[in-house]
This record gives C-alpha cells, structure tokens and sequence, in this order.
C-alpha cells in the first residue's frame, strides 16, 4: 500500500516536470535567445562586408524547433532516470536522505546537459545567421573556419581547423565541411560539429 502511494506521487511530481517544457512561454524563451544570437550573427557578417541582409525565417523556425526538441527529450529522459532511481530507493527501504541524493545527482546531470545544449545551441544559432547572411549578400563570398584554441579545444575541433582553417581553404556556401575522424565522418553546413563545439564560421571574398 505505502508503495502504491509513494508511485502515485511519483507520478505526480515526474508529469509536473514534463508539462513545465510544454507550456508556451517557455517555448518562447527559448526561441527569443536563438532568434537574438541568430540576427546577431547575420549582423556582424552585415557590418563586415557593409550591405544588409534579410532573415531566413524558415530556417531559423528549424532551430528553434530543433532546439526545443532537444531539451524536451532530455527533460523525459531525466524524468525516467528519476523514476527509476526512486523505485529502486523504495525497493530497498532506504531513506529520505538516500533519495534524496539520488535526486540530487540526477538533477546535477541534468543541469550540466542543460548548459551543454544551451552553449551548443546557441552557437549554431549565430553561425547559421553568418551563413544566412553571407548567402543573401550582393558579394561572392565563400567560408572557412576560426577556432577557438586552448585546453578545451577537441581534436575533432583541431581536425577541422587544420582542413578549413584559413581563407586560403574556404569553400563554397553550399558545401559541407566534412572531416573523417576515429573512422567516422563529421559533417555540416557551419558549426557546431559537435557538443561544446566554439567553432565560428568566417568568410571570405572570392576572387572572381
């Protein structure tokens, strides 16, 4: 019976989490900063190269939902990690205190992959604004890669870095910069490649 209750309640609180991801102004939060460092980056590629842009509003409608998908599926994979957890607490008797701590070390993970998405997202935001932006100018640009270098810097970053570093080695808008690295191939429009990836796209004029 005492386990029925403490599942009821279980429930209870688990749904509560679910549904705080669902509601709309959350949502809306979550579009107002993407859309900030989106038009952000369209502009710093504006004020290079001196013309004016138009926002590609359907693609940043895709990161938006793209982001927001994210975390709504972190938040559920969070919510049963914690289910879990509680009913193995209860199965084996232990305390308020012990569940306590199985708690707290789930909701530290979550914080942590919270931030991660927040950065990763964020920055794929800017970069696709450059790229946008770079796309509807009057010029012929093409794009290359500046990397952030110091000890956080991956080896899949450098990978890149050492192909599309330059602007000796940029490419055209359209293309991928793709690498091979630990047998598998990475690839994509404009940063990030990866998680925590600080990667920024850069241009450069052709040469006609």
């Amino acid at each position: 019976m005492m386990e029925d209750g403490l599942k009821s309640v279980m429930d209870k609180v688990l749904n509560a989490v679910r549904k705080i991801l669902e509601k709309t102004d959350i949502k809306s939060i979550v579009n107002s900063y993407l859309q900030k460092e989106y038009d952000q980056g369209a502009e710093a590629v504006e004020v290079q190269f001196d013309f004016n842009s138009k926002r590609n509003e359907k693609n940043l409608d895709t990161l938006q939902d793209y982001t927001f998908d994210n975390i709504k599926d972190m938040n559920e994979e969070i919510a049963n990690k914690m289910r879990k957890e509680l009913q193995e607490a209860s199965m084996n008797l232990e305390t308020v205190d012990q569940m306590k701590d199985r708690v707290r070390k789930i909701m530290n993970v979550g914080e942590n992959r919270i931030k991660a998405i927040a950065n990763t997202e964020l920055g794929r935001a800017e970069n696709f604004g450059r790229l946008d932006a770079a796309k509807d100018s009057p010029l012929l640009l093409k794009k290359y890669l500046i990397m952030t270098d110091d000890n956080r810097t991956s080896q899949l970053t450098r990978e890149f870095n050492k192909k599309y570093g330059t602007p000796e080695q940029a490419i055209e808008l359209d293309e991928a910069f793709w690498v091979i690295y630990k047998g598998k191939e990475h690839r994509g429009q404009a940063p990030p490649f990866h998680p925590h990836d600080r990667d920024v796209v850069e241009f450069t004029q052709a040469i006609e």
